[in-house]
């Protein structure tokens, strides 16, 4: 399986399509995967969108953090939490 973590700010326009595009690779190449977004606490709105999308696709995860905690340590929570 191939975890893939994506840490996020101020992504609400762009997420979607990401997660579309990544889903439509892993389909046509048969790979087991998921998805780990870890947001931290986007004022735009960004996991209210991970959490739409998460609901047509059982492989996507969403860590929400209670604020902006930095890159390198998102990127850590997310290897954590992945399975593959």
């Amino acid at each position: 399986m191939l975890s893939l973590v994506i840490p996020t700010y101020k992504e609400r326009e762009n997420i979607g399509k990401l997660i579309e595009r990544l889903e439509k690779i892993f389909k046509k190449n048969r790979i087991a995967s998921e998805i780990i977004i870890v947001d931290d606490n986007s004022p735009d709105g960004t996991a209210d969108a991970v959490k739409r999308f998460s609901k047509g696709f059982k492989n996507i995860r969403l860590i929400q953090r209670p604020g902006k905690l930095g890159l390198a340590s998102a990127v850590i929570d997310g290897f954590k939490a992945a399975r593959g």
